[in-house]
């Protein structure tokens, strides 16, 4: 279980709770609950979706140019032993849901650049001669040596959706405004 926390600074985050009394038991984030802004969007809860989104990439995603697999919220650091991004597609298909969510035109390019700029990040950090790798550690940029099957099946998907209504996007604006 998750209790909403909602910092003014950083905006909404979620620590992990007792089930049975509600006392938080761990101050952090994992990777995998980048997950839960697409649920919040597909239950309607759009408005706390989108600043949760904004919270991860902006004080996560952004320093570290990936997503590490924990992040220490109560000091705002690293995890020591857990630095690692594995290529995950929990962050890319919220934002991609949110793309699609987002009713203002301003929202959506907004999304749609936090998109083109995880794939850029992706493509300049663990790119190899025959395909992709994981992060070893994402303040080094150290590569590991896999890639793991849901890079291809999930996280591509999400990353090539975007660059597709990234490339419309610009295409369409050539286009009407004859530059």
């Amino acid at each position: 279980m998750y209790i909403y926390v909602y910092n003014k600074t950083t905006g909404p985050w979620y620590f992990e709770v007792n089930m049975f009394n509600s006392r938080p038991v761990n101050y952090h984030f994992n990777s995998l609950q980048a997950f839960w802004p697409s649920v919040q969007i597909m239950i309607g809860d759009i408005p706390l979706a989108l600043s949760t989104i904004d919270a991860f990439y902006f004080n996560i995603w952004k320093p570290f140019r990936g997503l590490p697999e924990r992040f220490l919220l109560n000091s705002f650091q690293l995890h020591s032993s857990e630095r690692h991004y594995p290529l995950r597609p929990e962050l890319i298909e919220s934002v991609y849901y949110a793309y699609k969510a987002a009713k203002d035109l301003h929202r959506r390019d907004r999304y749609l650049w936090m998109g083109y700029q995880m794939l850029q990040d992706i493509d300049q950090r663990a790119r190899t001669r025959y395909g992709h790798t994981t992060l070893n550690d994402v303040v080094t940029g150290e590569s590991g040596d896999h890639m793991p099957s849901y890079f291809l099946a999930e996280t591509c998907k999400y990353v090539i959706k975007l660059r597709l209504l990234f490339l419309l996007f610009f295409l369409l604006f050539f286009f009407f405004c004859n530059c």
